[in-house]
């Protein structure tokens, strides 16, 4: 219970410290990951380069995370989101030794769960859904070129 409780503070001062949605636990070569999340079962593999949803960064997800964390020809990789966990965890142990990205955030299952496509970009720390729409994309390019002519006009 307290050090759930540790958990769930050491979350709260990372979200205030660097406005991140998640913390992560250990990191990767990779920066940006896209895909349909998958809810891990205890001790069963998911697919390779998954993005999986687990409860705990314990013992009974490792083979869930080894399974999604083998690359594929291209290179890439999955990652696993605990809802529970820290620094000293066994997947956070393990993903350190195997370069695994293991990220906490809190409800990750409960949230993500329902979700169809996600992106989650490590550099910035965030996670969105994934928009394939042109309307989007053309609207998300016209306020950049003109945030950049402002910057440039300086």
């Amino acid at each position: 219970m307290v050090q759930k409780c540790a958990d769930r503070e050491r979350l709260k001062l990372v979200r205030t410290w660097t406005s991140s949605e998640f913390a992560v636990l250990s990191g990767g070569k990779q920066r940006y990951f896209r895909g349909c999340p998958v809810v891990a079962q205890p001790d069963r593999a998911v697919p390779a380069v998954s993005i999986v949803l687990a409860a705990t960064a314990g013992v009974e997800y490792q083979l869930a995370m080894q399974s999604a964390c083998r690359p594929n020809k291209l290179g890439h990789s999955g990652l696993i989101i605990c809802s529970a966990g820290g620094r000293l965890a066994h997947l956070a142990t393990v993903g350190r030794e195997l370069c695994c990205t293991v990220l906490l955030m809190e409800g990750a299952v409960e949230r993500l769960k329902a979700a169809q496509e996600v992106v989650i970009d490590l550099h910035h720390g965030r996670l969105h859904p994934a928009v394939f729409e042109l309307g989007m994309v053309l609207e998300t390019s016209r306020l950049m070129l003109a945030r950049s002519d402002r910057e440039f006009d300086r």
